[in-house]
């Protein structure tokens, strides 16, 4: 099948910014590049781990968090795209990070504490069958070997 025949484009992976500090694009943008290129859908998955801004207040770090992500919605309402939230969460253990589908903002409140638990405690009560927990970026230099359960 030709990538032109698909029913429908989505980005698993899109940061923004000032959310994530890898991304130099606001969500407004974000939204209007992938919605000129013929995307249905995005999910803003900005960085979530105990160094990001605010970190330091749970509230005040989640409300930042999701700041990005209700500009891409209200965005995504204009130029029509599904605005999905997902999260690239990382734990205090290693540098390895992890994308998270199948959440919403109350979960965050919930992953906020799992920061200095690691993934194999967070992937005990994340798991279900409505969500999905993959590691981002497997070959990155300095990722650490992780049991793929």
């Amino acid at each position: 099948m030709n990538i032109s025949e698909y029913k429908f484009k989505t980005e698993l992976h899109a940061h923004t910014s000032p959310a994530s500090s890898c991304s130099d694009i606001p969500a407004e943008d974000v939204i209007k590049n992938y919605a000129q290129i013929g995307y249905n859908s995005v999910v803003i998955s900005n960085h979530f781990h105990s160094k990001m801004k605010y970190a330091d207040n749970k509230e005040q770090a989640i409300k930042f968090f999701l700041s990005d992500f209700e500009k891409a919605v209200q965005a995504g309402k204009e130029y029509n795209i599904n605005v999905i939230l997902g999260c690239e969460i990382r734990f205090d253990e290693n540098s390895n990070d992890y994308l998270l589908f199948g959440i919403d903002s109350d979960f965050l409140n919930v992953a906020f504490d799992y920061f200095d638990k690691g993934i194999e405690k967070f992937s005990e009560f994340f798991r279900n069958e409505e969500r999905v927990l993959i590691q981002a970026h497997p070959f990155r230099n300095g990722m650490t070997d992780i049991n793929p359960d």
